[in-house]
């Protein structure tokens, strides 16, 4: 079933082992450029339990994306798939970073 409607996450969970053994030998450096889309609507209470959890992820998301060659973008009224309440947003940050890291 969730090959039928959610193809890109069975592969994903199909390959995690891999996936997460990979990103455990990376470190993302303040220099490498980095882009941070973010919805303007968190999580549910389950992953969000207290108005402090919240602030506190609100505070370094923006803190992480204030770095050098960092950057930190709020999306209005999205949720946590941001790609579909605000495609244009996406594809433009996605192409500023794109054209800034291939000059």
């Amino acid at each position: 079933m969730l090959k039928k409607r959610r193809l890109g996450l069975y592969y994903v969970l199909q390959q995690f082992p891999q996936i997460a053994k990979y990103m455990s030998s990376r470190f993302i450096y303040s220099e490498m450029p980095l882009t941070l889309i973010v919805a303007e609507n968190l999580p549910n209470k389950n992953a969000l339990k207290t108005k402090e959890d919240t602030f506190n992820l609100v505070r370094c998301l923006k803190e992480y994306g204030s770095l050098a060659n960092h950057n930190y973008v709020l999306t209005k009224n999205t949720n946590h798939m941001v790609w579909i309440k605000d495609p244009e947003t996406v594809i433009e940050e996605i192409t500023k970073l794109y054209l800034k890291v291939n000059k």
